[in-house]
């Protein structure tokens, strides 16, 4: 009799936990805190989860991109020139705003990322413009500035036809000490925020994201050519109200550059990056890393520069093209 009872208890034990993966998969991914406990098979395989990969790639891509951003700004200034142009763009332009010493800059990017993995595809767009201003301190030797932007997003999930558009406003303030002529130590903090508006059950809702970045550039000067190696590490955070569970990243990356100048102020360049998850909540198990490919030029007019960049991400799960136009009046 005793063995039967037990046997019946296992029996009853193991019909409950294989009960509970069923009941999490018709649970909303996105629905409220207790989310987190779905198992990850759900993610997997629920279309509702489209949501829950849209959301969570487009808060990895805004800060990305955004972090790109300033880093391009700070090593604009601590970048070597060749000698034999006739620059006077970045550390060599010294009066800029008599004694004040400012730099001025403003940027405009935009991308498209597609995700498609089996169980859910989606669609993000990301419209990003950006003003700072910074100057230099301890003989030239320390930036230090602040950004403002103004970013706007658009997802759309396939299965379900759920789309969001994002609108929201950062402030970033960044420093970068020069340790010597070649070598450049920078950190970066953002702070996002956002309202989304969605065209299902009118959920609008809001998000606060914040973004940490610190990285060191390597950057050497071989006749007219410019070389530079990068290693850096950025971790996001964006909380959301309505009960929806945040979404957070830790990615590192290691990045290379060259470019060539010429006597006229003009400097073509090419940048490859590559990108790997460290921490993440990547609950849709998309491909924890990305390679990306840009091309670029400089043109220098005095104190003035424009930079144009277009550039592309990949891995087996998306595909992101983009492109950026920056001015500056460096130092």
């Amino acid at each position: 009799m005793k063995l039967a009872k037990c046997l019946k208890g296992v029996a009853l034990l193991l019909a409950m936990l294989l009960c509970i993966p069923w009941a999490n998969s018709n649970v909303r991914a996105d629905s409220s805190p207790s989310d987190s406990s779905s198992s990850s098979s759900s993610y997997s395989s629920s279309p509702v989860s489209e949501t829950v990969v849209a959301r969570e790639n487009k808060a990895a891509d805004t800060a990305r991109t955004t972090t790109q951003i300033i880093t391009s700004r700070i090593m604009s200034v601590f970048s070597p020139k060749p000698s034999k142009q006739n620059l006077v763009a970045g550390l060599s332009s010294g009066d800029a705003f008599e004694e004040q010493g400012l730099g001025l800059w403003g940027l405009g990017a935009y991308s498209d990322t597609g995700v498609n993995k089996s169980g859910y595809q989606s669609t993000n767009t990301l419209g990003l413009g950006m003003f700072g201003l910074d100057t230099l301190l301890l003989d030239d030797k320390l930036a230090l500035g602040v950004a403002a932007g103004y970013e706007n997003t658009w997802s759309k999930t396939k299965l379900t036809g759920y789309t969001e558009n994002g609108n929201g406003y950062s402030i970033s303030p960044y420093a970068a000490y020069r340790v010597n002529d070649a070598f450049t130590l920078k950190g970066i903090l953002n702070t996002a925020f956002s309202d989304y508006d969605v065209n299902q059950n009118n959920q609008n809702y809001s998000g606060v994201r914040l973004t940490g970045d610190i990285s060191g550039e390597y950057a050497w000067v071989y006749e007219n050519l410019t070389m530079a190696l990068e290693a850096g590490f950025m971790y996001m955070n964006e909380d959301f109200n309505h009960n929806y569970e945040d979404t957070y990243l830790g990615e590192g990356r290691v990045s290379g550059r060259i470019g060539y100048g010429f006597e006229n102020g003009v400097e073509p360049y090419f940048r490859g990056t590559y990108y790997q998850n460290l921490i993440n909540n990547n609950r849709a198990h998309l491909e924890d890393h990305l390679w990306e490919g840009a091309l670029g030029l400089n043109y220098y007019i005095g104190s003035f520069a424009i930079s144009a960049e277009g550039f592309g991400l990949t891995n087996v799960d998306k595909d992101t093209l983009g492109g950026s136009l920056l001015v500056r009046f460096d130092f």
